[in-house]
């Protein structure tokens, strides 16, 4: 079953792709767009995950991380 939380301003939707191949979709809960910050850096509505995880719930820390490592970049602690 699908699991979804709120996060910081995001939403995590990890869902699983095939049995036991849980991966995340990570969207602003504000609908603006996100931007990636490896590979073409365009600006999308959402971004998946390219790892698999074995649960919903590591798929979803697995976000929260990056998410936290974002903030403290942002903020000048790393």
């Amino acid at each position: 079953m699908d699991k979804i939380e709120t996060y910081k301003g995001f939403e995590i939707h990890a869902f699983e792709r095939k049995q036991g191949r849980w991966r995340a979709e990570i969207r602003k809960t504000d609908g603006s767009t996100l931007k990636t910050l490896v590979g073409d850096s365009q600006h999308r509505m959402s971004i998946t995950t390219s790892a698999d995880t074995l649960t919903a719930e590591t798929s979803i820390d697995e976000v929260k991380k990056a998410i936290d490592a974002r903030h403290e970049l942002e903020a000048g602690q790393i």
